[in-house]
């Protein structure tokens, strides 16, 4: 298995000066209705009240799936959220979670609840609107995969070739490749292990290509490239 983890992005020093806030609102609503109620009574599927297309996005199954999904939304929420500003990052945010919820409430027999096809478009916008910011993201890995890290960079103790951690720093815009890959290896995976496919992996691909589409219809100040390019880590 390979665990990574993405850390930090990088952001110029003008747009470290400009508040997330929309991000920030978000993640608070999405830890007080963990809180405060029943996260499987907002799951969306073709049963559901109307009302979890939207209520979906903001309901977690447990502790942890809350804290990996809000963990991931601060890391890439934060810039994408300076770049848009306020009003449009809403905009993609919410609309992501209503497609994905439109979805599933026409097709889904099964609750899908959780945050992660709008991080995961979130992830897309980044990918196009950022793809020289470098991220930085801690692993780790165990057997087979070690075996290819391995061939990568020669681990330094024989231990590694079966257990191994690190970081390393990879451009944005490498998500465009690593998130398709994963997430499809992903569901083909528990295909194969239960017979049933991973309705959460597939609403993680189309979160992703919604992010993707969204920047399309984004004015066009917001998709060229700005004039700063001074970039830290």
């Amino acid at each position: 298995m390979f665990f990574p983890l993405p850390v930090q992005i990088s952001e110029t020093r003008l747009q470290r000066t400009q508040l997330p806030i929309a991000n920030g609102v978000i993640i608070a609503l999405n830890v007080v209705v963990f809180l405060l109620f029943d996260p499987l009574s907002w799951g969306v599927h073709r049963a559901a009240s109307p009302i979890s297309i939207l209520g979906h996005g903001f309901a977690h199954a447990g502790f942890w799936h809350l804290v990996f999904n809000m963990w991931v939304l601060w890391v890439f929420g934060n810039p994408v959220n300076r770049r848009l500003g306020n009003g449009y990052y809403l905009l993609a945010y919410l609309g992501a979670i209503l497609t994905l919820g439109l979805f599933a409430y026409l097709f889904l027999a099964v609750p899908l609840v959780g945050a992660s096809g709008a991080i995961y478009a979130v992830i897309g916008i980044a990918a196009l609107l950022l793809p020289a910011a470098r991220m930085t993201v801690i692993y780790a890995a165990v057997f087979p995969f070690t075996i290819l890290l391995g061939m990568i960079s020669r681990p330094k103790y024989g231990i590694f070739w079966f257990v191994r951690g690190g970081e390393f720093q990879v451009p944005v815009v490498w998500c465009l490749l690593f998130v398709p890959i994963m997430e499809t290896v992903g569901m083909f995976c528990w295909w194969l292990n239960s017979g049933r496919w991973h309705w959460g992996h597939f609403g993680h691909l189309l979160g992703f290509v919604f992010g993707l589409g969204v920047v399309l219809l984004f004015p066009r100040s917001l998709t060229v490239r700005r004039s700063s390019t001074t970039w830290s880590t």
